[in-house]
C-alpha cells in the first residue's frame, strides 16, 4: 500500500478515501456486532455518530466488540 493514503485499524492498514466515516471504515473491516466501542486517535465516538464522523488520513482507529454476561 506504499503511497496511497491509509488510516489504522486495530493495528492493520486499511486504504483511505476523502470523505470516509467509521460507518464506512466498519463495512470495509466487515464489522458487523451490533455492540461496537470506536476511538479515533484516542477519543471515543458516539455510537449515533458512526454516519457523520468522518476518519482523517494517516488516523488511528479502535474498535472493540462490547460483551456482556454474567
Amino acid at each position: 500500500m506504499s503511497g496511497e493514503p491509509t488510516i489504522t485499524v486495530n493495528g492493520d492498514p486499511l486504504p483511505w478515501r476523502e470523505g470516509m466515516t467509521i460507518r464506512d471504515v466498519l463495512k470495509a473491516k466487515n464489522y458487523t456486532f451490533r455492540m461496537l466501542a470506536v476511538w479515533v486517535d484516542d477519543r471515543p465516538v458516539e455510537r449515533d455518530r458512526f454516519d457523520a464522523a468522518q476518519v482523517a488520513e494517516g488516523a488511528k482507529v479502535q474498535v472493540l466488540h462490547m460483551i456482556s454476561g454474567g
